[in-house]
């Protein structure tokens, strides 16, 4: 009996021994992967120095430096005494037409900006022209217009990729695309010392959408500003377009993007003629809608609507309409 209890003695010493070099070796193994790279951490994108050219100087917008500019401060001057509003603004809405068309609407938005100290600006649309999927940002260095170059914030970017497999860096399908470019002329006259982060969307679903708006909300410092840009609807009846619009504004200042669904069908089944789109920037409109939920800017404000039928009466054929509408927190303006 002792001589079994002392073999049992030492095979429990010997089972301790053997756990206890099979737990050093785990031990090692978690060390060393933890201290391998993670996949993400391997991505690294490269910083590109190319600039992104203009594409819609002469039609969109004048391309002579001078003419540019004078034509940006005739349309800002009529908001000139629009009282500010004393709250900090992070989302806003403006259309991307002509500046003959839609400038004086975005005008109301981007009004709003001067004399801020904004050092970040994400510029998100819906692509008009490229058929993907997602979003995908533009990797140049810098974009230029007639009045000055602006810099892409590469680390943003960045950032931005690694967050969220929604998001992939393609200059391609920024170059020939104008709704984001449309926006920075009023950038550049109004503010100094700025960086941009242009995002084009693809088609997206609902997961994509949520995914894309965390990765935005999560990057979003109290220097950073969201641009939507996005015009309303289309259609050849002035009545119809005006009609739609309201509807659409309406849900946008619910601040869900459930209720503004619902508004939006709602008004879509009634089959209006020739209705093109509710809006051009549909995905992009939703986004926002959750960005702004997420950074707690629940102040929305319709500042300005129009639309083409109001100051082309003869050309009533085919009414678009444009709106600018801010999301503010509640903090003191930058």
């Amino acid at each position: 009996m002792f001589i079994l209890a002392l073999n049992i003695m030492r095979l429990t010493a010997k089972t301790k021994r053997l756990l206890l070099i099979l737990t050093c070796l785990s031990l090692s193994l978690v060390l060393i992967s933890c201290q391998k790279p993670s996949q993400d951490s391997e991505i690294k994108l490269e910083k590109k120095e190319e600039t992104r050219q203009p594409i819609s100087t002469g039609s969109f917008y004048p391309e002579k430096n001078k003419d540019l500019e004078a034509r940006i401060n005739q349309l800002l001057r009529p908001v000139a005494y629009y009282p500010p509003i004393e709250k900090r603004l992070k989302v806003l809405i403006v259309p991307h037409a002509k500046l003959k068309l839609s400038g004086q609407v975005a005008a109301w938005g981007f009004k709003q900006l001067k004399d801020k100290t904004y050092k970040n600006v994400i510029i998100l649309g819906s692509s008009q022209y490229s058929a993907f999927q997602n979003a995908h940002l533009d990797d140049n260095g810098f974009w230029q217009t007639p009045l000055t170059q602006t810099p892409v914030n590469h680390e943003l970017v960045q950032k931005l990729i690694l967050k969220s497999d929604q998001i992939k860096p393609n200059s391609e399908f920024h170059s020939k695309e104008h709704s984001l470019e449309i926006q920075l002329p009023f950038l550049q006259v109004l503010m100094s010392d700025f960086k941009i982060i242009p995002i084009l969307l693809g088609q997206t679903t609902p997961q994509a959408r949520e995914l894309i708006a965390q990765a935005i909300a999560e990057n979003m410092n109290d220097a950073t500003l969201l641009v939507i840009s996005s015009n309303l609807s289309s259609a050849p009846l002035y009545k119809d377009v005006k009609k739609v619009d309201e509807t659409t504004i309406g849900g946008i200042l619910t601040g869900s993007v459930q209720d503004f669904e619902s508004s939006v069908a709602a008004v879509l089944a009634e089959e209006i003629p020739n209705l093109e789109t509710y809006a051009s920037g549909i995905d992009a409109l939703k986004i926002g809608i959750l960005v702004a939920k997420k950074v707690k800017a629940d102040d929305i404000r319709a500042l300005k609507y129009q639309n083409s039928g109001d100051f082309r009466s003869s050309q009533r054929d085919k009414v678009t309409g444009f709106a600018t509408i801010g999301f503010y927190e509640d903090k003191p303006p930058l």
